[in-house]
């Protein structure tokens, strides 16, 4: 990765644009027929690679076969530029001109994406500029506006916001390493989790949370997921409780920051149902009603306390 230009902002982050790169998103333009679409082509397949690059330095997983962008069939008919990032979700990368000022987003991404990556590039094409990124509640009126960006550099840090989990490969034995049985993970005891027709196996799983309190120390939270296979959908439920400690005496009377938040979300980010913890008397743990996840279908459950949040994404 090149140094910063003198004419350059600090915000913007130049990568080299590889010769393989460059040879990969020519191969896919040439399949196109109409030559307008093979030099979208070409650009949404280079800056996909650019933000791959950029990611990869930072020691990110990416997979760019994962997007629809790789689908012959998809990338010929629509206008994907998405890379998925393990155990993340989706990432769309936005090619633009120099000059750019607003960028218009298409409806058929304006969901599912957990971040959108704005990729300035200019012929012949030997260097990507990343301008920065947005998030799916900042676009208005299917646009983003190039000035309202966050900093590339803050990219990293919004992705660790951000979780996906398959729960149907739950149930298949293929669960990913971050959850773990509960009582390794929170400091109470959790209560039963009961969903209608309670028949089969019910899989209980928790991972660790961490935000800060409001005095700025780490502020240990557990989120517990249990999922019920269903015949064409699984049954989910969720909690938060107090993260556990390492002093065993500390984990005695443990309750929730008053304020917390956990909120189940469509993929499409509308609030389904939320429950907050109390002040008095502080609860020590708060739940959330059971619902039916089918398959394509996504959810996102979130904790937030005051500007912190952290997301789950659900799907089975």
């Amino acid at each position: 990765m090149s140094s910063l230009p003198d004419h350059q902002t600090n915000r913007d982050i130049p990568v080299l644009v590889r010769q393989s790169s460059l040879e990969t998103a020519r191969a896919f333009a040439a399949e196109a027929a109409d030559p307008t679409k093979g030099k979208q082509i070409c650009l949404n397949t280079l800056s996909v690679l650019s933000v791959h690059e950029y990611l990869s330095i930072l020691g990110i997983a990416t997979d760019v076969t994962e997007g629809d962008g790789w689908q012959p069939h998809l990338r010929l008919i629509d206008n994907p530029a998405d890379i998925y990032l393990a155990e993340r979700g989706l990432v769309e990368c936005i090619p633009v001109a120099p000059g750019t000022t607003e960028i218009s987003v298409s409806p058929d991404v304006q969901f599912r994406r957990i971040a959108y990556v704005v990729v300035e590039l200019q012929e012949p094409f030997q260097e990507a500029q990343l301008k920065g990124f947005g998030k799916a509640s900042e676009i208005t009126h299917d646009r983003l506006s190039i000035d309202q960006l966050h900093p590339i550099s803050d990219l990293p840090q919004h992705l660790a916001k951000f979780h996906a989990s398959h729960l149907g490969q739950w149930f298949q034995g293929h669960i990913e390493s971050i959850w773990q049985p509960p009582e390794q993970i929170i400091a109470t005891r959790y209560p039963a989790f009961r969903f209608r027709a309670q028949s089969g196996p019910i899989l209980r799983k928790a991972r660790p949370i961490t935000l800060k309190s409001d005095v700025g120390l780490p502020l240990q939270l557990g989120l517990i997921i249990a999922a019920k296979s269903g015949d064409e959908s699984i049954f989910v439920s969720a909690q938060l409780h107090p993260g556990i400690k390492s002093n065993a005496e500390s984990n005695i009377g443990c309750t929730l920051p008053a304020g917390v938040v956990l909120e189940l979300r469509s993929d499409e980010e509308k609030m389904i149902q939320a429950v907050s913890a109390r002040p008095t008397p502080a609860d020590t743990f708060i739940q959330l009603k059971p619902f039916e996840c089918f398959p394509n279908e996504q959810y996102q459950i979130c904790v937030i306390l005051g500007h912190q949040w952290t997301t789950e994404i659900l799907s089975a």
